[in-house]
């Protein structure tokens, strides 16, 4: 799958994505980094995406599961409301043990992600269906993909003090982004960094 993704066909590329999309076994974190080096955006905005549903805190109970449908009302036995069993669905998927790559590599990769200027409009012929009937692949717009990664890198540095010491820098560093939401995401997650890690004193003093 992941030599589909790294083709030159693009609707190679798109069908490599869909089946890791679908098939969350399939979303290795080492390989899903490794195609953050790739030049389609469609794909690094894929790797944010994938990246942050592995890693991101869900704020839910270990081990929770959804109901796979809605209960039932209504069923009684003698007059008694009986509680149907539901079979559950999947839950989400469990966190990875370790980081997709380095502490280092992950802070270049934000680096790269934060500060490169995405094009105004996608190459011709990037937006366009690679075959009959299949499904429109758009890139993650810029804005979501940054968000989801100060989100992502916030909760990872919430649970690594060393990778908090990585990436902290650069995270107060886009702090003068012109962006409202971006520049809300990096105060919001230098906040909880710094409640996470006293000792690291990273609560920005003053923002421009």
């Amino acid at each position: 799958m992941y030599a589909f993704c790294e083709s030159l066909h693009p609707f190679a590329r798109g069908l490599g994505m869909e089946l890791i999309r679908r098939h969350p076994r399939l979303a290795i974190p080492e390989e899903l980094f490794r195609l953050s080096e790739s030049p389609d955006r469609q794909v690094t905005g894929f790797v944010v995406r994938t990246l942050w549903g592995l890693y991101r805190d869900r704020s839910v109970t270990a081990g929770w599961k959804p109901p796979a449908h809605p209960p039932r009302r209504g069923l009684s036995v003698k007059g008694k409301e009986v509680k149907e069993d539901r079979p559950e669905g999947d839950g989400p998927p469990a966190r990875p043990e370790k980081l997709p790559a380095s502490h280092l590599a992950l802070r270049d990769f934000m680096r790269r992600m934060l500060f490169t200027v995405p094009p105004t409009k996608p190459p011709k012929g990037e937006d366009a269906p690679a075959a009959p009937k299949t499904p429109r692949a758009r890139p993650l717009p810029a804005r979501k993909a940054k968000l989801a990664l100060i989100e992502v890198t916030r909760d990872l540095a919430i649970r690594d003090r060393d990778f908090a010491a990585v990436v902290t820098p650069l995270i107060h560093e886009f702090m003068g982004t012109r962006g409202a939401s971006e520049r809300a995401a990096c105060l919001v997650a230098l906040a909880r960094i710094a409640q996470a890690h006293p000792g690291l004193d990273l609560l920005v003093k003053e923002v421009a």
